[in-house]
């Protein structure tokens, strides 16, 4: 049934300025209908933000409360953004020079906080539960969802505003915040949540290495959304047992590796985020501290990438990729993981890293059909388990 004219200026009537701006902004393609596409992101919108029984398409701001005997932190945060100069040529041709899929982020030049206050309580939900040993890995943020839901896979990415977040997840929802202000503390896709492990211990401290999954939604309506997520970001925290001083505080993202994030996808060497402790007061001198116990910093970090990743801790990922004759017999072979290892930044040379790797791969997989020359395969040596 069609609406008539007198129906639908009641109905604008009864919304207002602000339920049309709202519905203009879900109608992606200005069609003045909300196709289910147009409608999903709304839908999540309005069950993700219902704890204070309101519904605002808006970034949620949230507060922790500070007790006047609390030891207070200063946190700043460093940003640098990413080189898009190199990358606009590969972009346009991807885009057919359309840039409005990347409009956040082209604006995103900078921190959306510099500084923050936080209280050394807040860090509580960084602590280990009662009885975790050194070294065992807990959960600082779980994933939840439940057995149907798991079934379902991957999180939407049709998704603009981050769902409301627990009491005790707000101090990593701040935290990321200060990068940028829609950060999903749960990623939509495997594996999902954060997790730490003690490092060292003695009767006042703790050392606790933690690890983050976590990704921001750049874009805003009625832009499409435009993801970036990095691999993960890595932490440290010493805070003495009873919660009432931090000696040291720093959050990263790990840099040493060329393919470490994803927009979309675009796979580029992540931006230089940090957030460290900013206290004038406290030089921090980690050698000073005798431990009771500890493990090499390495080893915490391994055993962090090994729950995210189990089958790390066993084999190489078995993925080859393989240029061959029309008989079966293979010319030229090279292993995924050797394939992702890229040598050149996108940073430095566009998006012609990874491809021109890939046509080099190419390339010289048909010269060697050409000249007749076979591939060299080695059976697969078993790997043996190896306890913890």
């Amino acid at each position: 049934m069609t609406s008539t004219p007198d129906l639908k200026n009641e109905i604008i009537h009864s919304i207002g300025d602000e339920g049309v701006q709202m519905f203009k902004a879900f109608d992606r393609n200005s069609d003045n209908y909300l196709s289910i596409e147009e409608f999903e992101p709304l839908f999540h919108s309005i069950m993700g933000q219902q704890s204070e029984g309101q519904f605002l398409l808006k970034d949620k701001v949230y507060e922790q409360p500070f007790d006047e005997t609390d030891e207070i932190l200063l946190v700043k945060s460093s940003f640098l953004p990413l080189v898009l100069s190199s990358m606009t040529k590969a972009q346009n041709q991807g885009m057919g020079g359309n840039e409005a899929p990347l409009d956040g982020l082209y604006k995103w030049k900078t921190q959306h906080k510099e500084l923050e206050n936080f209280a050394v309580a807040h860090f509580n939900s960084f602590f280990p539960p009662k009885g975790t040993e050194l070294g065992s890995i807990y959960h600082i943020i779980e994933d939840e969802r439940g057995f149907l839901d798991e079934m379902t896979g991957d999180l939407s990415s049709n998704r603009y505003y981050p769902p409301d977040v627990k009491m005790e997840h707000i101090i990593f929802h701040r935290l990321l915040s200060m990068f940028h202000p829609r950060p999903f503390i749960i990623s939509r896709f495997k594996p999902r949540g954060s997790i730490a492990c003690i490092r060292a211990q003695n009767d006042k401290y703790l050392d606790i290495i933690f690890r983050i999954h976590a990704e921001f939604q750049l874009n805003e309506l009625p832009n499409f959304p435009f993801w970036f997520t990095p691999a993960q970001f890595t932490g440290h925290l010493i805070v003495t047992r009873d919660l009432k001083h931090i000696e040291h505080f720093n959050l990263y993202v790990p840099s040493d590796k060329k393919l470490n994030m994803s927009l979309h996808s675009v796979s580029h060497s992540i931006p230089a985020s940090q957030i460290n402790d900013k206290t004038p007061s406290i030089t921090f001198d980690p050698a000073g501290i005798q431990w009771h116990e500890e493990i090499t910093e390495t080893a915490a970090l391994k055993k962090l990438e090994i729950h995210m990743y189990p089958f790390k801790e066993h084999y190489k990922f078995p993925v080859m990729m393989y240029v061959a004759y029309s008989n079966g017999t293979i010319a030229h072979k090279v292993n995924a993981n050797d394939f992702m290892d890229v040598k050149t930044s996108i940073m430095e040379n566009g998006f012609a890293g990874s491809d021109g790797q890939y046509r080099h791969f190419l390339t010289t997989g048909m010269a060697r059909c050409r000249q007749g020359e076979v591939a060299e395969l080695k059976p697969v040596e078993p790997v043996e388990h190896q306890e913890e």
